[in-house]
């Protein structure tokens, strides 16, 4: 099931639109547990596994062929597919570039419903399109009824004017598959079926305002495509983020002194590239997010938090002079962990501070479109 498709990049203005920034401690899919992401329990798979979505997303059809080297996208080029250009502002980290679970072949173990091994690399479907004809396992094969679940680690994925996500398929023949995304990793919001391969996919019926989303959940269709097959299923490639955002993570102890809301003297030292990085695209929509541990009560944490986002926002105004910003400030105390209280580790990454910057729509560039 393997197929060829060709990748022509051309330099091109800049053209980025709905950019953002987002600042957070790496996530974990059990906040119970201290397994890493990829050891996920039987009850969190069968959360996972959301019913078949309704709704079927339109998709390109390509069939040219890929240049034997090695591809990497260039920031503020265009990606041509099949006589369309897709433009990825961020090049390479636009796509995806972490594995948080595979199982190909969902339908059961031992029942023929799994591409055989050398087609069960979840790594295959990180970074760039990079199937060639001379390597043709560089993809990774779901099986029949299989899924896999991706994470964007230095971007996240947001809506913007007409598509979003870009899925990469590398086969001959057509395999269907659904996808869902999800800013936390817990609760998979269903886009759509996919009917054909390299699908250019749009979430604005789905997305919520300004929101952001880390992960992307990719299961075949099993009741379509071929039965019997060395690369059972959907083949992926890629996933890209068409509508990207630069993502960072840090931990609040970097910037507070202790479980306080006073800045330490470090902090300007974090706080003052994030500065540069929203001059680049004012007016912005910025929004602060800061959490913390279970220690203290919850009305304690709540206020905590509160006042720790605010410090961050009079530090951007007052100090950096940012103010062509709209500036959204949330505390959420200890609400929403990301990893065990229990553990020092755990509530280390819990006190954290989450920070979007998004163009605002009185910004020249927030309706150009990065596709043609």
């Amino acid at each position: 099931m393997r197929w060829s498709y060709y990748f022509s990049l051309l330099i091109f203005g800049w053209t980025s639109v709905s950019l953002s920034v987002c600042l957070s401690v790496t996530e974990e899919l059990n906040p119970d547990s201290s397994v890493n992401e990829i050891e996920l329990s039987t009850a969190a798979l069968e959360f996972l596994q959301p019913e078949t979505p309704d709704s079927t997303i339109q998709t390109m059809d390509t069939s040219a062929n890929l240049s034997d080297t090695i591809i990497h996208v260039q920031p503020n080029s265009l990606l041509e597919i099949g006589g369309r250009k897709y433009n990825y502002p961020m090049g390479d980290i636009s796509f995806v570039d972490s594995v948080v679970f595979y199982d190909p072949g969902a339908m059961g173990k031992g029942t023929g419903d799994e591409p055989n091994p050398e087609f069960q690399n979840p790594d295959m479907a990180l970074g760039p399109p990079d199937y060639m004809i001379n390597e043709d396992s560089n993809f990774v094969s779901l099986g029949r009824g299989g899924f896999i679940i991706l994470k964007f680690r230095d971007n996240v994925l947001i809506d913007g004017p007409g598509p979003d996500l870009t899925i990469f398929e590398t086969n001959t023949d057509p395999e269907d598959f659904f996808v869902w995304i999800s800013h936390d990793g817990t609760i998979f919001l269903p886009v759509g079926k996919v009917v054909s391969r390299d699908s250019d996919i749009d979430i604005h019926s789905i997305a919520e305002p300004e929101a952001f989303y880390r992960y992307v959940k990719i299961r075949d269709d099993p009741d379509q495509g071929e039965k019997n097959s060395p690369s059972l299923g959907a083949d992926i490639d890629a996933v890209g983020a068409i509508h990207s955002a630069i993502q960072k993570e840090i931990i609040s102890d970097r910037i507070f002194v202790g479980k306080t809301s006073n800045l330490s003297d470090q902090a300007s030292e974090i706080l003052s590239p994030i500065a540069n990085t929203i001059r680049q695209y004012i007016p912005a929509i910025v929004t602060i997010e800061t959490y913390t541990d279970s220690r203290g009560t919850e009305n304690f944490n709540l206020i905590l938090t509160q006042q720790q986002a605010d410090a961050i926002r009079n530090y951007l105004l007052d100090i950096e002079g940012l103010r062509e910003v709209n500036y959204i400030v949330i505390g959420w105390g200890e609400t929403q962990p990301i990893a065990s209280n229990d553990t020092e580790n755990g509530r280390q990454q819990n006190r954290r501070i989450e920070i979007m910057i998004q163009i605002s729509e009185k910004n020249p560039l927030f309706n150009e479109l990065p596709y043609d």
